[in-house]
């Protein structure tokens, strides 16, 4: 199957006009950050490690990079911010439908340990907070489920390439603004570029490869 943008899902969501940094860090100031500050457009580069308090801190702080943040949501960070969204759209097979039935005690009763671990372990719902032009490099998801992404701030441009097309692709690559002569199968690539707009969400499948870009400050 294929990925896909829905037109305005999200536009009703309270988390469009309550979601700002500087209002989240009163609702969830201890979840931890990945804070990268020069980007996150290249596979080697490594994160510093903050509660949102602080990462916040350095977010504001003029520097002549664009700064990125990926906030790993615990079951507690999650359980706050879940308010501000809508209904999920039918379509979408969320954890709320499995983890009931696969993440239990022995007396049947959600075992929300295993869950919180399972949420910071693998990143499963995560904020993701940055500049214009940052972003993340191409890649594909190392869990085997699909994905979407609500756009609340700002314009995000992603570009997304089936798992098929993997042998014309490279996590060095920059689908953006390709380098042919180190790239040229890249040409052959069958791939897709589209804008996502705040009240808009993109689905893609598992394992697609995907890289994007903000478009705005912040996104």
């Amino acid at each position: 199957h294929w990925p896909y943008v829905l037109l305005d899902e999200a536009a009703s969501w309270q988390a469009l006009w309550k979601w700002t940094p500087e209002r989240l860090v009163e609702r969830i100031p201890q979840e931890w950050v990945d804070f990268y500050p020069e980007n996150m457009l290249h596979a080697g580069k490594k994160p510093y490690l903050f509660r949102y308090a602080d990462a916040l801190g350095h977010f504001q702080q003029p520097s002549a990079h664009s700064r990125y943040m990926q906030l790993r949501l615990s079951l507690q960070g999650w359980t706050e911010l879940e308010k501000d969204l809508g209904k999920m759209p039918e379509v979408f097979y969320t954890e709320a439908e499995w983890m009931p039935r696969c993440m239990t005690k022995a007396d049947g009763s959600l075992d929300t340990t295993a869950v919180d671990n399972f949420y910071r372990v693998n990143q499963w719902n995560f904020l993701l907070i940055g500049e214009n032009g940052t972003g993340i490099f191409f890649h594909n998801d190392h869990l085997s489920a699909a994905s979407w992404q609500a756009a609340v701030r700002g314009r995000k441009r992603w570009i997304l390439c089936p798992y098929d097309q993997r042998h014309f692709l490279s996590v060095e690559l920059d689908p953006f603004s390709p380098d042919y002569g180190r790239f040229p199968n890249f040409a052959k690539a069958y791939c897709g570029d589209v804008t996502v707009e705040p009240g808009e969400i993109v689905y893609y499948p598992a394992y697609w490869w995907h890289a994007t870009r903000n478009l705005d400050t912040p996104t």
